[in-house]
């Protein structure tokens, strides 16, 4: 098991950082992520350096027959990175795909060798009859998700973009989400979502369930190897200073089970979208930027980085 030495930045800057950008308190998101970064790097004029976008993606067991109109979150490596070419950072981490994905290497490795293959297991097991994984496979995901983390560091990087894909993915993380705030799932789920037969029998198995306050209990019982791999990710970047920017359902489910075993992590995190979506509401987080669309949460991580640049450029003036 890992253990995650976490520190709140220092604060002796804040009211440097702060006098610098006076004249901005009134632009709300960009104000607050220039001064997260001050605090972050600890430096008066911080820059971004050499930003990771890592897409980890697990297919979850109760998703096998889910019809492909709830599965709008599942897209193959190829099809997923076309989306992203634009991004040179950009690794796309097999954490558990049910279908085979080793062909996908040879396409991308002209690219930069942006596929990486760490799976677990081929997708997890279905959280309606059992534990979606065990705790030592819970344990190794999260390792391996810290150690993405490393490699970034050792390669210069002081910010990290963070999102999980994957068959199930989205509801999967939303039902972890109901859990560790002991709601039922319907609070949790889009409006499309909340007569779906598969929200009614997910909410079943929860109540099923023997219900925990442990939070890698409950990730290993709900999650799916993305969110857990995210989990280590989170942890791992706020060990090292490192600027964690979040989007997705299974990054937002991450960052909670990060911050029940580190509450220190909170102060590295921002999320990236502003959205209806019910779990940012629930969870009052607030977003960098209003990208108009769902579903891509790599892409939404691109789109907020670009303004969290535009904050620190102002710092520096």
């Amino acid at each position: 098991m890992l253990r995650f030495n976490i520190h709140i930045p220092n604060q002796q800057i804040r009211l440097s950082l702060e006098r610098r950008l006076e004249s901005f308190v009134d632009y709300g998101a960009l104000y607050s992520s220039a001064l997260r970064c001050g605090l972050i790097f600890q430096e008066l004029a911080p820059i971004i350096n050499d930003p990771t976008n890592l897409v980890f993606a697990s297919d979850h067991g109760f998703a096998v027959d889910l019809p492909s109109d709830d599965l709008a979150e599942q897209m193959s490596p190829h099809s997923f990175l076309s989306q992203a070419a634009h991004s040179h950072t950009l690794r796309f981490i097999d954490a558990g795909l049910r279908n085979s994905s080793e062909g996908e290497i040879d396409y991308w490795l002209h690219r930069g060798s942006r596929f990486f293959y760490r799976k677990i297991r081929r997708g997890t097991r279905n959280i309606i009859h059992e534990a979606a994984m065990t705790t030592s496979e819970t344990h190794a995901a999260i390792g391996m998700g810290a150690a993405q983390i490393e490699n970034a560091f050792y390669s210069g990087s002081n910010t990290v973009l963070l999102a999980g894909v994957g068959a199930g993915s989205d509801l999967g993380a939303r039902c972890l989400l109901a859990v560790l705030r002991s709601e039922p799932l319907i609070y949790w789920v889009r409006n499309k979502d909340k007569k779906s037969l598969h929200v009614k029998n997910l909410q079943r198995a929860i109540n099923r369930h023997p219900s925990s306050t442990d939070p890698i209990m409950n990730l290993a019982m709900y999650g799916g190897y993305e969110t857990a791999m995210l989990t280590g990710a989170i942890l791992q970047a706020a060990q090292r200073n490192m600027l964690v920017v979040i989007d997705g359902a299974a990054a937002w489910a991450a960052s909670e089970i990060a911050k029940k075993m580190h509450p220190e992590c909170e102060h590295y995190i921002m999320p990236a979208q502003q959205s209806n979506d019910p779990v940012l509401k629930r969870l009052e987080m607030q977003g960098l930027v209003n990208a108009g669309f769902q579903g891509h949460p790599a892409l939404g991580n691109i789109l907020a980085l670009s303004f969290i640049e535009q904050g620190c450029k102002i710092l520096s003036r």
